[in-house]
């Protein structure tokens, strides 16, 4: 009896030992969860602050990228703008060409006008003096016939 009551006791202490070692191996079993839980949450708060990063970055570079096409389009609105002057410029030079080119040609066509009168008229005044040369050709020949004849 002695020796079951040594072995039950012996037992009982290796059960407890067990008991105690089940009780360790579960605060390090808690303490490893916390740690994960804990290494998890900072692996999540740095995933969030990488993507933060990430798209803090991101708008960075479009904001320059845009600031870089804005730039360009308004200096090209500004070239635009100044062919825009001188083409109004140069239409307005034409415009006031055309406008003298107009009234020059008028002025040669009256010109040419009074020419074809003046010529009409030279013509007409040629033609009457030519008919009057003629009468008095005729006449002058008729009074030197007659002369002759008497």
């Amino acid at each position: 009896m002695i020796l079951l009551t040594n072995e039950i006791e012996r037992l009982h202490a290796a059960l407890k030992d067990k008991g105690q070692e089940i009780e360790l191996w579960k605060g390090k079993l808690a303490t490893l969860e916390r740690v994960k839980d804990q290494e998890m949450e900072e692996a999540r708060q740095r995933a969030e602050i990488e993507k933060k990063m990430a798209v803090d970055d991101k708008i960075v570079e479009l904001t320059n990228k845009f600031k870089v096409e804005k730039t360009q389009l308004e200096a090209k609105i500004k070239d635009l703008r100044q062919k825009n002057i001188e083409l109004e410029n140069k239409m307005t030079y034409f415009k006031v060409e055309i406008d003298r080119l107009n009234t020059l040609y008028d002025d040669r066509t009256r010109e040419v006008e009074t020419w074809k009168e003046k010529y009409a008229q030279l013509e007409n005044s040629r033609f009457i003096e030519i008919e009057e040369v003629r009468t008095q050709f005729e006449t002058l020949k008729r009074s030197s016939m007659v002369r002759t004849i008497f």
